[in-house]
């Protein structure tokens, strides 16, 4: 999956929570590691988890028990089957982990504030819109809850690169307002993805710019980098991902599973390095760049200092979002839109907040119609877009009612016999007949990949031809 900037979404298993409240310590500044993780959310509070993460709580539920291990949360708890949860993986844009790490002290906290205000807004929209639990009959009646989510805030790579980034693990256990508790529908989690991280790069940026920094914005993910940051230190301190390419190059492969596949058969496990000693070492490579730690925070100040605030009408943002969306897809869901609007903005001046508000007006307006209310979501289309599929309809009614060419059987029976059994016998000698021996001017014929298809136009076109 990668640690791209914004979210990426894995299912992992239990042992993984033993790893990360390993790896956090309360004196990771002189010994290294990464600060020990916190319990987060409504779900954790009606468990009665708070403050730091201890090993033996998580352990438990993401083994479906209760913080304790005495009660069962799940049908499936102890089972080694059952998904233990997903890993939530908010990460910053290597430029943000660039600054950060040749920052000073006090701006160095106000980077982590940031990052952690802006994964706030992420996990906040996932708990209002893709947490829940199934119950009933067959799990038929859906019913919203809230997950006790563990928060490792980490900000090194296992390179020990400067790499910002929190890992917020989900065990798979919903608690509903009643203290009951179930498994989680991870699917909506999924498909909320997006949005999600669009939410969380939109909101760092608006905290980068009111700490003074100059963002910029990227038409396929919107926020992309901060300003003034060397390209050439960004890649130097992107060594896991020149590790993974590598693996790519030398076992031929490309896709996004293949890339996966290497980043697991390339991972060490993390170390354990003061950060004083990091903060050195990452001064040190810079200069072997030659650059220094005062030119690189001088640029990022000069790229602040010209930049010109933006300006962002967020309901025209919405609606040219809400067009553009159903001409590609002719319907859509809210976190369709929000993802859609994020990218067609300038990151810096919105919060995530206004975001969402932005393409909930959107959808309240008159350009927008309710095609499909569903158990948890509702589906949209636009007006124009509705009035355009009218007419097509319309169209394809009108041509099925006009006379089309029928030929002569002599000239079908020729066809099929040139053709074989493909069009000559069974559903394929059903489905020539239809197209050349039934009136009207569209015919639509459906099959499964392999059934020969593109055999059966080739004949239909020939016999058609043939007939003038």
């Amino acid at each position: 999956r990668g640690l791209g900037s914004g979210l990426s979404v894995a299912f992992f298993s239990a042992g993984l929570g033993y790893y990360y409240t390993l790896l956090g310590r309360d004196d990771f500044h002189q010994e290294g590691g990464e600060p020990p993780g916190r319990w987060v959310g409504e779900g954790a509070a009606r468990l009665g988890l708070e403050g730091v993460v201890r090993p033996d709580e998580l352990h438990n539920l993401l083994q479906g028990f209760g913080p304790d291990g005495a009660e069962e949360l799940v049908s499936n708890a102890g089972s080694p089957k059952r998904r233990a949860g997903l890993d939530l993986t908010f990460s910053a844009d290597k430029s943000v982990s660039v600054l950060w790490a040749l920052s000073g002290e006090e701006d160095r906290a106000d980077i982590e504030a940031a990052h952690q205000k802006a994964v706030g807004a992420g996990l906040d929209f996932l708990s209002r819109h893709a947490v829940w639990t199934r119950r009933g009959h067959a799990g038929e009646e859906f019913e919203r809850a809230s997950i006790p989510f563990a928060s490792f805030f980490h900000t090194t790579s296992r390179a020990q690169d400067p790499l910002i980034h929190t890992h917020v693990l989900a065990p798979n256990i919903g608690v509903r307002e009643d203290g009951s508790t179930s498994a989680v529908w991870n699917r909506d989690i999924l498909h909320h993805k997006l949005a999600a991280g669009m939410l969380y790069r939109v909101q760092l940026a608006y905290e980068l710019t009111q700490l003074g920094y100059a963002v910029g914005t990227d038409k396929k993910q919107g926020f992309s980098h901060v300003a003034g940051v060397p390209k050439e230190l960004t890649q130097a301190f992107s060594k896991r991902r020149q590790q993974i390419e590598h693996q790519l190059r030398e076992t031929g492969f490309a896709s996004p599973r293949a890339a996966g596949v290497a980043a697991l058969s390339t991972r060490d496990v993390k170390g354990h390095t003061a950060r004083d000693v990091l903060f050195e070492k990452w001064r040190d490579e810079a200069s072997e760049l030659g650059l220094s730690q005062d030119s690189v925070l001088q640029s990022v100040r000069h790229e602040a200092d010209k930049s010109q605030p933006a300006s962002v009408d967020i309901t025209s943002a919405g609606l040219l979002a809400a067009l553009g969306l159903a001409t590609k897809q002719a319907s859509f869901w809210l976190h369709d839109l929000i993802h859609q609007t994020g990218k067609g903005i300038a990151h810096g001046t919105v919060t995530a907040r206004q975001l969402e508000a932005g393409a909930l007006e959107t959808l309240a307006s008159v350009e927008t119609i309710q095609v499909a209310r569903g158990k948890r979501h509702t589906l949209y289309s636009t007006k124009s877009e509705l009035e355009r599929e009218g007419g097509l309809l319309q169209s394809a009614t009108g041509l099925t009612e006009r006379t089309g060419p029928v030929l002569a059987e002599k000239t079908r029976k020729s066809v099929k016999a040139r053709h074989g059994w493909m069009v000559g016998q069974g559903e394929g000698a059903n489905a020539f007949d239809y197209l050349t021996n039934t009136h009207g001017r569209l015919k639509l014929v459906s099959g499964l990949a392999g059934t020969g298809k593109t055999s059966l136009l080739r004949a239909a076109r020939e016999a058609w031809e043939s007939g003038g």
